[in-house]
């Protein structure tokens, strides 16, 4: 019973998601007004508009984000190898490893936090007491976009800066010659916890930047 009505309270939204289909141009009055009819689809489907924008309001979008993705991705691997090294008890690659796992990530926050400051700079970020600057006359679809925007990567570059920490705790413990063969259980399970957050953000990349408006 309780799984099914789990099913329903997940389709019910999605069902009614497709009887109004967003058009392409600019937000009307009667969408625009109320912010609060808007579900998470619509408002995500208005961002969407503002990242086909080209020029200096569009430059944020999918082109460094696939390149920051791909040292995210590359993050993975140097991980998954960190794994190999540990269990086979080979100290120096494991530490080699650890430490471009440990670049890559760090890479990727650094690229992340410019891309945050491009969006200050052009008053989309609707945070705290900050303005939101939209040409539309009617802002709260995508205001309440970007909120979500900052929610979802934010949460991620934290969970990102937490997985950073650990792997620096890893490297000092694989210094000293520690963490290698029976003892490589904490390199295997940050391996699992990187990998969970690598695979959040091959959810959110298209989410965020590619999925155009239809």
């Amino acid at each position: 019973m309780r799984l099914t009505l789990s099913i329903l309270a997940v389709l019910t939204p999605l069902a009614a998601q497709q009887t109004v289909a967003p058009t392409p141009g600019a937000v009307g009055k009667t969408r625009g007004q109320d912010v609060e009819g808007y579900n998470v689809v619509q408002s995500f489907e208005t961002g969407y508009r503002f990242s086909s924008v080209g020029g200096d309001l569009g430059s944020y979008r999918s082109d460094v984000n696939l390149r920051n993705g791909i040292r995210l991705l590359g993050s993975s691997l140097t991980m998954a190898l960190a794994v190999h090294a540990a269990e086979s008890r080979n100290r120096r690659w494991l530490s080699i490893l650890l430490l471009a796992t440990m670049g890559l990530g760090t890479a990727f926050i650094a690229i992340k936090g410019l891309e945050y400051r491009h969006k200050y700079e052009h008053g989309l970020m609707p945070l705290a007491a900050l303005p939101f600057k939209w040409s539309d006359p009617f802002p709260g679809p995508a205001k309440l976009f970007f909120q979500l925007y900052f929610l979802m990567t934010g949460v991620h570059a934290l969970h990102m800066l937490i997985g950073i920490a650990v792997l620096l705790w890893l490297l000092l413990k694989a210094r000293r010659g520690r963490l290698v063969g029976e003892f490589s259980a904490p390199v295997r399970m940050t391996g699992l916890y990187w990998h969970f957050v690598d695979i959040v953000w091959v959810w959110l990349f298209p989410l965020l930047y590619l999925i155009g408006a239809r």
